[in-house]
């Protein structure tokens, strides 16, 4: 009904079981308590076997350092884990407050990460002078060796594509631009072919350095701006002047229809023919041949048979060369000399030595004797004289020997003999 105590001495106080209801303490200095401890109960509690706790339980109070020891597993007095398995039971166990210096570099790996984890902050990465590399060693900040996918792609910087040097604007390729307007994080380098499928929009110029080949259609311009070919053969002006083209290949007509004058400075041959609605002029020291052969000698030449329906109105001479034959369906006058080298052919005939061309009826001229010479002695008869003949001066006819005899004669004015000894005889016998 006291406070009791027990001194053992030399001698211990054994129970085979004891049960205490109330508290249970060892007070004295250095006093230890075993629990089928062996032999030898060196610490101050020690337990030889498993021991188990149904209730809540609490080690140290924050006064003291503490250290579990086993043959698997560690804690050290520090608090250091060593051979600890957070996930062992596969109930997914969590250890919190753990930073960068509670783990030994190099150590973690993605096989100790979820496959699906959740950020819960957003996620900052300081590289430190460091590359980041998926399938295989970083030469970047960044680099995937393989296949990537990404929903969205937003670079604030230049894009290299098929390389690993990096330039001042973006590329596909590792080659240098060749035009010094490709110079900032805007323009973009392609060195290997390009396909589009669909319509390409271009509103700025475009240049092209080498061939430009379309399989369909193509359009330039939109009839708001003006446009130019310049090529080191020949030109297209931004007036639409053409220079130094070598040849026009038309498949349909070719309709001129502007009001300047066109200037032709080469030989133009038109092989299917040429209509001109207006006038046709040769300007100065030019020539025009229709079929002329090799050369073209004169201002008009016409190797062949030459048709006209209307007047031919001529400021020189008309000079036939060639050995052929003219003709003439209608009339042709002639109001000045007429000067000609050959034969005039009536009917087609040629005329003898010394004949002339004398009309024999309407229309009708035929090769004649030229009789403008001498007239032979009783050669010319009346029939050769006019009908009604006009002395043009006072005509006198001297007999001489011969006698001038009419078989009958009419006088219709004054009938005078003024000659002496001239005598009248009217059926004297």
């Amino acid at each position: 009904d006291v406070d009791t105590t027990i001194t053992g001495g030399a001698f211990a106080l054994t129970f085979d079981h004891a049960s205490v209801s109330g508290d249970f303490e060892l007070t004295g200095a250095g006093s230890n308590l075993g629990v089928n401890a062996g032999a030898i109960a060196d610490t101050m509690f020690e337990v030889g076997g498993s021991a188990s706790i149904s209730g809540a339980f609490t080690f140290g109070n924050n006064s003291a350092t503490g250290a579990i020891d086993t043959s698997d597993w560690d804690i050290s007095a520090t608090g250091a884990l060593t051979n600890i398995s957070l996930d062992a039971n596969g109930t997914g166990n969590t250890i919190t407050n753990i930073d960068n210096a509670d783990l030994t570099a190099d150590t973690l790996d993605f096989t100790a990460i979820s496959d699906s984890p959740t950020l819960d902050a957003n996620l900052n990465i300081t590289r430190a002078g460091f590359y980041i590399g998926l399938g295989g060693a970083p030469s970047t900040v960044f680099e995937v060796q393989g296949t990537s996918s990404a929903s969205y792609l937003l670079a604030g910087n230049t894009l290299q594509v098929g390389g690993f040097s990096s330039a001042a604007y973006s590329r596909f390729g590792v080659a240098t631009a060749t035009s010094a307007e490709i110079d900032t994080i805007n323009d973009l380098l392609i060195v290997g072919a390009l396909e589009v499928d669909g319509n390409v929009f271009f509103d700025g110029k475009a240049s092209i350095a080498s061939n430009f080949q379309t399989a369909g259609r193509f359009i330039f311009g939109d009839s708001g701006d003006t446009g130019e070919i310049n090529t080191s053969d020949w030109d297209i002006s931004a007036t639409g002047a053409l220079t130094n083209i070598t040849g026009i290949t038309n498949d349909g007509a070719y309709t001129q229809t502007g009001t300047s004058a066109n200037a032709l400075t080469g030989l133009t041959t038109f092989s299917g023919g040429v209509s001109v609605s207006t006038n046709f002029e040769l300007t100065g020291d030019t020539r025009l041949g229709i079929n002329a052969g090799g050369n073209t000698e004169t201002s008009l030449e016409v190797g062949g048979a030459a048709s006209i329906s209307g007047n031919i109105t001529t400021l020189g001479t008309i000079v036939s060369t060639a050995a052929g034959s003219s003709s003439f369906s209608g009339s042709l006058d002639v109001t000045k000399g007429f000067s000609f080298f050959g034969e005039i052919r009536p009917d087609g005939l040629d005329c003898a030595n010394g004949q002339i061309l004398k009309k024999t009826g309407a229309e009708d001229w035929d090769c004649a004797a030229d009789n403008s010479g001498s007239v032979t002695s009783n050669s010319l008869n009346f029939d050769e004289f006019q009908t009604a003949l006009v002395v043009d001066v006072d005509t006198t006819i001297t007999g001489g020997a011969f006698a001038l005899t009419f078989d009958h004669a009419s006088v219709s004015g004054d009938f005078e003999l003024t000659g002496a000894g001239s005598n009248l005889g009217v059926n004297a016998g």
